[in-house]
C-alpha cells in the first residue's frame, strides 16, 4: 500500500513540472487614455506648445503659463509661472536646470525647479530692440553646462541679409552672462532671411539657414553641410534629423525630404526614410517618433517601417510628446493625456 500511495505521489509532483524551456506568456497591457485633471493645470492655459519629462519632473509650457509636476502628474510647489505675453508659435526650449521660452520681445530664461523666483533666471532681449532691422531670431535650450545660443538675421537693404550667432554662458545661478561671443556666419546671396532651426548638442550648434546647415563647434565655425536640417535629436549613438528638400544650383546633388541619420555627429549625414513629412521629429526614450496633426507615428529605424499609435479617446490636435517615470504624455490644443509606458509599447 505505501508503494502504491509513493507512486502516486510521484505522479502528481511530475504532473505539476513544467519543461524548462516553456515560459508563461505574460498578459499584454492595454490601457485608455486619460487627461491631466484641471486642478494640475488650467484648462484655461491648456493649449500645450510642448512639453519634456528631465529626471523626475515634467515640465510644460502651454499659451500662457508654464507647469512643472512630479512623477505623478501632480503640480509641484511653485510649479507654475505665468506669461506676460502669448509665445505665439515659438517652441519652448527645456533644459536639465533652465528652460527657454519666448515671452514678448524677449527670452526668458527660468530655473525648472523655481520658475517664479526671478533671482534664478535671465532675460534675453530681442537684438531688434537694437537694431530695427532683425528680421528673424531663432534660439536654442540652455544645456548643462548653461549655454545658450541666439541665431537672428539682419536685413541690411533688399538683395542683402546677414546672419549673427550669439553665445552666451551664464553663471551658476543663470541670472548673469559670465562669457559672450557674437560672430557672423559666411552666408552669401541672401535677399530675405531664411532662419529654418538651431539646435545646441554638447559643444556643437547647428544653424540651418536656406539649404545649408552650419556645424560650430566650441564656437568655431567648422563647415557647411549640404542639408536643411530640423529637429536634430541624439538617437542610438548619433543624431537624427528631419531634412527637407532642397536642390543645388549648378551641382548634381538634390536632397529630398526625409528622415537622415549621422554616425559621426553631424558630419555626413543617410537616409533613413525618404517621403514627404510635414511633422515633428520627437526621440522618447531611444525611440523616435513623428507628430502630425492628429496622429503620431512610431519610426522602427532599423526596418525602415512606421508604425501609427492609437490615438482613440485623445481630443484636439497633438503638439508634443515625451515621457516621466513609467508614464508617456501628449501634449494636444486640448490638455494633457497620458497611460503606463508599458500600455504604450503595445497600443
Amino acid at each position: 500500500m505505501k508503494n502504491i500511495l509513493l507512486i502516486f505521489a510521484l505522479i502528481l509532483a511530475f504532473a505539476g513540472c513544467k519543461d524548462d524551456d516553456e515560459v508563461e506568456p505574460e498578459a499584454v497591457v492595454y490601457e485608455d487614455w486619460q487627461k491631466v485633471p484641471s486642478s494640475e493645470i488650467n484648462l484655461s492655459n491648456r493649449n500645450v506648445l510642448g512639453l519634456e519629462g528631465i529626471g523626475e519632473e515634467l515640465y510644460i509650457q502651454c499659451y500662457n503659463a508654464f507647469y512643472v509636476l512630479d512623477s505623478n502628474l501632480k503640480k509641484v510647489t511653485n510649479g507654475y509661472k505665468n506669461m506676460n505675453a502669448n509665445p505665439l508659435t515659438y517652441t519652448p526650449r527645456f533644459g536639465k536646470e533652465f528652460s527657454v521660452i519666448n515671452n514678448g520681445l524677449g527670452f526668458d530664461i527660468f530655473n525648472n525647479d523655481n520658475p517664479v523666483n526671478s533671482y534664478y533666471g535671465y532675460r534675453v532681449h530681442y537684438p531688434s530692440s537694437v537694431d530695427d532691422r532683425v528680421a528673424s531670431v531663432c534660439f536654442t535650450n540652455v544645456n548643462d553646462s548653461r549655454k545658450f545660443d541666439l541665431l537672428w538675421a539682419v536685413q541690411k537693404d533688399k538683395d542683402s541679409v546677414d546672419y549673427m550667432l550669439d553665445a552666451y554662458e551664464f553663471n551658476e545661478y543663470g541670472n548673469e552672462p559670465i562669457n559672450f561671443k557674437r560672430q557672423k556666419l559666411p552666408v552669401y546671396n541672401e535677399d530675405r532671411p531664411t532662419i529654418r532651426d538651431i539646435k545646441r548638442i554638447d559643444n556643437v550648434v547647428f544653424c540651418t539657414l536656406n539649404g545649408l546647415t552650419y556645424r560650430v563647434v566650441d564656437g568655431l565655425l567648422q563647415d557647411s553641410i549640404r542639408y536643411k536640417l530640423t529637429d536634430i535629436q541624439k538617437f542610438k549613438g548619433g543624431l537624427i534629423a528631419t531634412s527637407e528638400q532642397v536642390w543645388y544650383i549648378g551641382t548634381e546633388i538634390k536632397r529630398p525630404d526625409g528622415i537622415v541619420y549621422s554616425a559621426d555627429f553631424g558630419k555626413t549625414w543617410n537616409y533613413l526614410y525618404t517621403g514627404f513629412f510635414t511633422a515633428k521629429l520627437k526621440v522618447v526614450r531611444e525611440e523616435a517618433y513623428l507628430i502630425a496633426g492628429q496622429e503620431i507615428v512610431r519610426l522602427n529605424a532599423e526596418s525602415a517601417t512606421s508604425t501609427s499609435i492609437n490615438l482613440d479617446g485623445m481630443e484636439d490636435y497633438v503638439k508634443d510628446i515625451s515621457a516621466i517615470g513609467n508614464k508617456v504624455v501628449v501634449g494636444t490644443d486640448a490638455g494633457v493625456y497620458y497611460k503606463s509606458w508599458e500600455s504604450f509599447l503595445n497600443k
